[in-house]
């Protein structure tokens, strides 16, 4: 099993922190500190996929009476200690006349460096316009450059208070605010669906991974998911815990040290397996470069494009590394089938084929498909125009004859495949599909997914940055690059990892440019980034 940590429900989460805690009364205050220093530097490194964090920043607190409020509070006091100039005011939504010992340390611990504008609590006396009325006012522009959610935590109940209601309808729907951040759980979210919620752009699962937070319909609240590996699950404490028998595990970043060891000494580029891509085509000339240029960068030894002949002079110009091979064209710029079978099986040693992305969906093109996949025993990456309905069958004869298959939909190619809005599937279920289909199945989009039938694996990284043509072509060739570089390891970790690896990369992309001005070949430069920042001991 690669590095990756279990998912939990709200009433195990419980069960796991007083399993892990016990008796110990200081171990749960070491363990908040811990979370707010990790808090603060996620925080920081992700503000800048909007913009520069100021060198005085505002942040806005928003306090209940739970743990959450301890972790917001140590949060911002370890954004402070990075910016000291920076200045705070919080909002309490909850009283309570017997202060939890955890909170009261965090909230002297941050008062103590003299960083607090004001305390607000609402109340009969304060209504929630007036609260914020003042708290923008503390600030030079009327304006925070961040919002910290830690009014509930995962034992909400609804309904929400009115006045808290109110609040985070208005923080909501304020540019004023700035960068929203919850802490756990957007405060209103729960197993009962409530009416208003805190819209985050960035939720932070401290330590483990809660099945609330991975309900994908949920989006708006929960924005972009990222889980902070605390080592819950490292101990004696974690060890003697019963974990669910969920299938459904959230992969680590740590999982790239297997890819990021150094190779042999004595290997060459017939060592390092040999990829095929069968792509492109007059339409979508571009994907089939993409795909090529993901492969190249997966390390392996050997790329070989078959593609249009029309298309190769100014491919093989751009990458001269592929071994570009022409094809006789069909009538609709694709690539006429017959020559292209003969070609692939004289391959020596193929490791893997990619085919699909930029091919068209014409009868020609799905009858290529279907004969490349009976006939070929390689493992194949089934791509973007590869997916469609027709593709079942030929699916379902590879799985008999033992030949691996990696399906990579988006959510309209699933929909295509199978019939299916891929949303309609839980956790439990998706396995089930991907062994019916008899295939490894990565399910790209928010919160990507993959599944070999047994296990499934989430990448918690990436997100909206990727949503533009290409990113997927980019990580299909990724893929088959890689299969055919490491074909010792397992297939399903392979396609696992390397989805981990483009979604990693593009939060390192999205911290450089930004969201919006960029273009997808850029993704391509932050691979080699992310890879090196997970390398494996020598």
């Amino acid at each position: 099993m690669l590095p990756s940590l279990p998912i939990l429900t709200p009433a195990q989460v419980n069960a796991f922190e007083a399993h892990f805690f016990g008796q110990d009364t200081e171990k749960p205050w070491t363990t908040l500190q811990q979370v707010g220093s990790a808090l603060g530097q996620a925080v920081l490194e992700d503000y800048s996929t909007w913009r520069t964090l100021s060198r005085n920043p505002h942040i806005l607190i928003l306090c209940g009476n739970g743990h959450n409020a301890a972790d917001v509070l140590l949060t911002a006091n370890s954004i402070l200690e990075a910016r000291p100039r920076g200045r705070a005011v919080i909002i309490w939504g909850i009283t309570s006349t017997s202060e939890r010992v955890l909170l009261s340390r965090s909230r002297n611990l941050l008062q103590a460096t003299g960083r607090i504008l004001a305390e607000i609590t609402l109340s009969t006396t304060c209504s929630p316009e007036a609260a914020l009325k003042q708290a923008l006012s503390l600030t030079p522009h009327n304006t925070f450059d961040l919002t910290l959610d830690g009014l509930f935590g995962l034992n909400f109940k609804p309904p929400l208070p009115a006045s808290i209601a109110t609040v985070l309808d208005l923080i909501n729907n304020q540019p004023a605010f700035g960068l929203r951040v919850a802490i756990d759980i957007p405060s209103g979210l729960a197993e009962v669906p409530c009416p208003t919620a805190f819209k985050a752009h960035f939720t932070y699962q401290t330590g483990i991974p809660k099945t609330l937070c991975l309900n994908r319909t949920q989006a708006p609240y929960l924005g972009r998911v990222r889980v902070l590996d605390l080592g819950f699950f490292k101990g004696v404490e974690a060890a003697s815990f019963p974990l669910p028998t969920n299938p459904a595990r959230v992969l680590l970043p740590a999982a790239l040290q297997a890819l990021g060891a150094l190779r042999p000494a004595a290997v060459h580029k017939y060592t390092q397996g040999t990829v095929a891509l069968v792509a492109g085509s007059a339409e979508y000339p571009g994907a089939l470069l993409l795909a090529a240029q993901g492969a190249l960068r997966s390390g392996v030894g050997l790329v070989r494009a078959f593609a249009p002949k029309s298309l190769i002079p100014s491919f093989a110009a751009t990458c001269p590394e592929v071994i570009w091979t022409p094809q006789p064209e069909a009538s609709n710029g694709g690539i006429d089938a017959p020559a292209l079978l003969e070609a692939l099986e004289s391959i020596k040693n193929l490791g893997a084929l990619v085919i699909g992305p930029g091919l068209g969906q014409s009868l020609s093109t799905q009858t290529c498909v279907q004969t490349l996949a009976e006939a070929l025993p390689c493992p194949i990456v089934f791509d973007a125009d590869a997916l469609c309905s027709a593709l079942q069958s030929p699916l379902l004869s590879r799985k008999r004859k033992g030949y691996i298959s990696i399906l990579t939909p988006h959510a309209g190619e699933f929909e295509r495949l199978t019939g299916f809005n891929e949303s309609v599937f839980t956790n439990d279920q998706l396995p089930t599909l991907s062994k019916t289909i008899g295939a490894i199945l990565c399910l790209k989009g928010y919160m990507p997914r993959v599944t070999d039938g047994h296990t499934l694996y989430h990448a918690l990284a990436g997100g909206p940055i990727l949503a533009r043509a290409g990113s997927g072509d980019v990580l299909a060739g990724l893929i088959g690059g890689t299969l055919a570089e490491t074909p010792l390891r397992s297939a399903f970790e392979t396609t696992a990892l390397c989805v981990l690896w483009h979604a990693l990369a593009g939060d390192v992309w999205a911290r450089h440019t930004g969201e919006r001005a960029t273009h997808t070949s850029e993704l391509l430069r932050y691979l080699p980034h992310v890879l090196r920042s997970y390398t494996a001991d020598v």
